[in-house]
């Protein structure tokens, strides 16, 4: 009987306190702090390195090389659909300063520099579709249009001239030399690492293709390629 007494005093000991601990289970998952949701929209501001590769039969430069290597910067900014699909648009423009843009017609000046500093500048916008997986991996395709261009910054006035007339100057400036407009395509794929709800940090490799017409009427095909890195939310 004796040895009975420990025994039923332990069982009425755990019966009384079950009640009281799961009373404080529920209080602690009542006041625990709920995670912070994400917006529903999303934004990678990009800085990138990258390749613009010309037409092969309607040069825009006149260096050995189709391959143009530049810099730009790119914008993916949409609405979060759920926690794999996005929507949204991309902007991309990309910069090449070169001294071997290729005239429409030899400078009109002799004393003119052949070969002034200009730049070929190209750009894209589209709408694109994103998905990311649960480890923050993503893909992302676009089909939008572009433009590229090429222009030189001629004063009309040879580099031996101390001094240019008012309509040298007037004529002067950035001359564009080939313009042309494309339909084309963009996928990238990336990772997303966000260090805190509301900040994420992504780098991606991406590529295009477009095929448009310039402003002689001429067909072409045009390509791009790059590294991005950049911050968002």
């Amino acid at each position: 009987m004796r040895s009975q007494i420990p025994l039923a005093f332990a069982a009425f000991t755990c019966l009384g306190l079950a009640p009281v601990v799961a009373r404080g289970q529920e209080a602690a998952a009542t006041t625990a702090v709920a995670p912070v949701k994400r917006l529903p929209v999303y934004a990678h501001i990009m800085l990138f390195g990258g390749a613009m590769l010309e037409d092969r039969d309607h040069r825009i430069t006149t260096g050995p090389s189709r391959t143009l290597e530049g810099f730009g910067g790119a914008a993916s900014i949409g609405g979060t659909i759920d926690d794999h699909h996005r929507f949204g648009g991309r902007l991309q423009l990309f910069m090449r300063p070169t001294r071997k843009v290729a005239r429409q017609s030899p400078p009109p000046d002799p004393s003119a520099p052949a070969t002034p500093w200009g730049a070929v500048i190209s750009g894209y916008l589209g709408p694109e579709y994103m998905y990311r997986t649960a480890l923050g991996f993503y893909a992302a395709g676009s089909v939008g249009i572009g433009f590229a261009l090429s222009a030189i910054d001629d004063d009309g006035c040879g580099e031996t001239t101390t001094t240019c007339t008012a309509d040298q100057r007037r004529r002067g400036g950035d001359n564009v030399q080939h313009a042309s407009i494309a339909a084309g395509g963009i996928a990238s794929l990336g990772y997303e690492w966000r260090p805190l709800p509301l900040l994420a940090v992504n780098a991606e490799i991406f590529g295009g293709l477009s095929r448009g017409v310039d402003d002689d009427e001429a067909s072409l095909t045009n390509g791009t390629y790059g590294l991005a890195l950049g911050l968002g939310f």
